[in-house]
């Protein structure tokens, strides 16, 4: 997809979350401050693209990044501390939504569609691909592996497993934050 689709849809996306029409190029003074949750994801890149070439300003946004792993963002969303926290749906937003909180799904930045480009991936280190460790689901039994289950991907992984005549009691559940799972020991199985 081209750099601009990206963009757009990343405007798109903050737009949809400011109250009112859009509004035209403002002075500095006359911005809008609007703070985003910022993961170290590639699907992010797009918000830094459009923040580079200053589209925000052109929008009358004036656009803070804070870092925030997770739901760790739903707290501060539900404060009013944070205005937009791109990422995946998890299940305490759902609570949050269900128990009256003042938040709105706006847009998919990603999917976990059963055909297509997904996401999301199952991540396996090369040596043992290379060494042919996994040739069938069997092999999995045992091995580490890192889950987010606040996440919604906690939702899918047991289907998943099952689809392969395992459960995540067959695993060993390593809890790494996402930005540590690629450097995830090669000598961990």
């Amino acid at each position: 997809m081209s750099r601009n689709f990206f963009i757009v849809l990343s405007l798109a996306i903050l737009l949809s979350l400011v109250a009112g029409s859009p509004v035209a190029a403002q002075s500095d003074d006359e911005l809008d401050p609007l703070v985003v949750t910022m993961r170290p994801f590639l699907s992010f890149a797009p918000f830094m693209i459009a923040d580079a070439e200053d589209y925000f300003i052109e929008q009358g946004l004036d656009v803070e990044f804070v870092s925030m792993e997770g739901s760790a963002a739903l707290t501060p969303l539900l404060l009013g501390e944070v205005d937009v926290a791109a990422g995946a749906l998890s299940f305490g937003h759902l609570n949050a939504i269900a128990r009256g909180g003042n938040l709105r799904v706006v847009a998919d930045k990603g999917n976990l569609a059963s055909e297509g480009c997904a996401a999301t991936a199952l991540l396996i280190r090369s040596d043992l691909m290379a060494d042919g460790e996994l040739v069938d689901p069997e092999a999995l039994r045992g091995g580490a592996v890192s889950i987010e289950f606040d996440e919604s991907e906690g939702f899918y992984i047991e289907p998943f497993l099952a689809e392969l005549g395992l459960g995540i009691e067959d695993l060993v559940v390593e809890d790494l934050p996402p930005p540590t799972m690629a450097e995830a020991s090669p000598t961990t199985r």
